[in-house]
């Protein structure tokens, strides 16, 4: 998966836990947001290229910032590698998990 799909998802997923928590249906969080519920069903889906004016709306419906509402690598996995990675990776052998 690319990482923009990857990124994708992971915002999208955020927007669903995040509007959820708050109470809200597909329906009800469009019309107070002003983005039809639809639009909103394919972003939390993974499936939406929301523009900025859109997240900045969907964010300020989650009275959160835009900065809070966009997902960053904290909760990302890091792979795991057999060797120490200040090892020069020419002299090992790259044994991801």
């Amino acid at each position: 998966m690319a990482a923009f799909d990857e990124y994708n998802d992971r915002l999208g997923a955020r927007i669903r836990t995040l509007r959820k928590r708050a109470g809200l249906s597909l329906r009800e969080f469009g019309m107070m947001v002003g983005v039809h519920h639809n639009q909103i069903l394919s972003i939390e889906q993974g499936q939406g290229n929301p523009s900025l004016r859109t997240l900045f709306r969907i964010a300020g419906g989650l009275d959160i910032s835009l900065h809070d509402l966009l997902p960053d690598d904290k909760d990302k996995e890091e792979p795991f590698y057999w060797f120490s990675r200040d090892e020069e990776s020419g002299d090992q052998i790259d044994r991801k998990n």
